[in-house]
C-alpha cells in the first residue's frame, strides 16, 4: 500500500501544481478503498471533483493531468472527473461508491452534500450494469439468448478464463478471473437490490452481503469464487492440479447462478414493462431484447 500511496501523493501534487484551487476533492474507491486490493491487478480508482460549475479549459488542463499520471502510473490509474455541481447527478452506482465506499484523501468532504440514493434508480443501474458484464464482459456479445450457454462450453474453465479486458492485466497474461469475478459481484450487487433492498459500494461488499442477507444455496459458490480467484490465486489460474480442478468446479457452476440471477432480472424488467410508463417500458424492453424475444 506504501507505493500506492506514493502514487496518490503524486497524483494530488500533479493536480495541485497544472490547475492550483481547482480541485475540491479526492477520493479513493473499489478495492485499495476497501482493502481488498490483489497487487499489480487491482486498478486505483480516483474520483476527482473540480470546483465550481467548470469552464473547458479547466476540464481540459485537469483531462491532460489525469491521463499523464495514468501514462505514469505503475499501477493501472483510473480517473474520473466530475465537477462539484455534478455531485447529485452521478449515476447511481458511482452515488453509492461514494457515499458509502470511498476514502477522502485531500481536500473538502462532499460526501455530506449527497442525497440519499434512491432504491429504485440504483436498482436499474446494478441489473443493467450485471447485464453489461454477463454479455459483453464474459461472453463478448450485445445480445444472445436465454438461458445462457458457457462462454466456452469445450474450455478447460468454460471460457471464465478468457481475457476479454486485456488492460485489467500485466501484459503477460493469457489467462485470468477479473472478468468472472467482477461480473459475479454485480449479480450479487443486483441481487441484493431486489431481494433485500440493500445498495452495496464494491465488490468486497456485496459478497459479505450476500452472505448475510441472502444466505441461499449459491452462497457458497459466490463465496468461493471471491476468496479463491481474487483473494487466493490473485486472478491467476492456479497452475497446480489441484488448483485447476478446483478452479473447473465453480466455473462449471457458475452459468447456473448466471441463469438464476438473470431470470430475476427478467422479473424485474418485466414488471417495468407491465407497469406501463412508456419511458420505462421501451428501456426495459431494450433490455429484456438483449437475452432474447423469448425473456418478453
Amino acid at each position: 500500500m506504501a507505493a500506492v500511496d506514493s502514487i496518490l501523493n503524486e497524483v494530488i501534487a500533479a493536480f495541485e501544481a497544472a490547475v492550483p484551487g481547482q480541485v475540491r476533492s479526492y477520493y479513493l474507491l473499489g478495492s485499495y478503498a476497501d482493502g481488498s486490493a490483489v497487487p499489480l491487478l487491482s486498478d486505483i480508482d480516483l474520483l476527482v471533483f473540480l470546483r465550481g460549475d467548470g469552464s473547458a479549459a479547466q476540464a481540459d488542463a485537469a483531462r491532460q493531468v489525469a491521463e499523464l499520471c495514468a501514462a505514469r502510473s505503475p499501477v493501472r490509474l483510473d480517473v474520473t472527473l466530475r465537477r462539484e455541481d455534478e455531485l447529485s447527478k452521478l449515476h447511481a452506482v458511482l452515488q453509492r461508491s461514494l457515499k458509502s465506499g470511498s476514502r477522502l484523501l485531500h481536500g473538502e468532504d462532499l460526501r455530506p452534500e449527497l442525497p440519499e440514493i434512491a432504491l429504485e434508480p440504483f436498482r436499474w443501474a446494478v441489473w443493467d450494469g450485471a447485464l453489461h458484464f454477463v454479455l459483453q464482459i464474459l461472453r463478448g456479445v450485445e445480445r444472445t439468448e436465454f438461458p445462457l450457454r458457457y462462454p466456452d462450453p469445450d474450455g478447460e474453465f468454460f471460457g471464465y478464463d478468457r481475457i476479454r479486458v486485456p488492460e485489467w492485466y500485466p501484459p503477460d497474461f493469457r489467462q485470468g478471473t477479473k472478468e468472472l469475478v467482477a461480473t459475479v459481484s454485480r449479480l450479487c450487487s443486483a441481487l441484493l437490490a431486489d431481494q433485500a433492498a440493500v445498495q452495496v459500494a464494491g465488490k468486497r461488499e456485496a459478497f459479505r452481503r450476500y452472505a448475510e442477507l441472502i444466505g441461499d444455496e449459491w452462497t457458497p459458490l459466490v463465496n468461493a469464487i471471491f476468496e479463491a480467484c481474487k483473494l487466493r490465486w490473485h486472478y491467476r489460474v492456479p497452475p497446480d492440479a489441484a488448483g485447476r480442478a478446483g478452479l473447473h468446479a465453480l466455473c462449471e457452476r457458475t452459468l447456473e447462478f448466471e441463469n438464476h440471477a438473470l431470470e430475476r432480472c427478467r422479473r424485474y424488467f418485466a414488471g417495468l414493462i407491465a407497469a406501463g410508463s412508456p419511458t420505462g417500458q421501451a428501456e426495459a424492453e431494450a433490455r429484456l431484447n438483449r437475452l432474447g424475444r423469448n425473456m418478453l
